[in-house]
């Protein structure tokens, strides 16, 4: 049995003591919800933390893989790039055909015309040429004309200079 020291005046009625013993059960519940819901929230934030650092990790190495992707795409088309301009290189037609008729009219140029330009191309040669008389030209044109070695000879520019003499540009096939 417990002794009292207090004097019975002084104790608290029952109903008192009944509301206090009520409060305390109270008290005592709503701390252990109050600790509970702080866990909740503790874990919650736990939770969402690990959740973004690893979103963040993910989308460092996704960035990481997407510049290197570009790099990648990059040369890709510029493989791709190159090899359209191969294919249009190599389809284009050979001017070897050309040069080679070239070099066999060129021996039978004479030394009083100078051949001052040549463009030869897939389709034509077209020769400039400058002779100092009229007889250099009369017979570089005749050589022109009896070798077999043009199909076509087109007569594109004519003209004199006093200084210089003749000079003219043949368009040859």
């Amino acid at each position: 049995m417990a002794i009292n020291l207090l004097p019975t005046n002084l104790v608290a009625q029952a109903p008192v003591v009944k509301f206090a013993n009520t409060l305390k059960k109270i008290v005592t519940a709503g701390f252990s919800i109050f600790i509970l819901a702080g866990l909740i929230v503790g874990s919650y934030y736990l939770v969402n933390y690990f959740t973004i650092r690893t979103s963040l990790t993910k989308q460092e190495a996704l960035k990481t893989n997407i510049k290197a992707l570009e790099q990648t795409e990059q040369k890709f088309f510029l493989t791709k790039d190159r090899l359209e301009k191969i294919k249009i290189a190599l389809g284009l037609e050979s001017a070897d055909k050309n040069l080679e008729k070239l070099e066999k009219f060129l021996p039978v140029v004479s030394q009083s015309v100078t051949i001052s330009e040549a463009q030869i191309s897939s389709k034509n040669t077209e020769i400039s040429v400058i002779a100092r008389s009229s007889d250099a030209l009369t017979s570089f044109m005749g050589n022109l004309v009896t070798t077999d070695v043009f199909k076509t000879i087109d007569l594109t520019s004519f003209g004199f200079n006093p200084v210089n003499g003749y000079f003219i540009t043949v368009e040859v096939n």
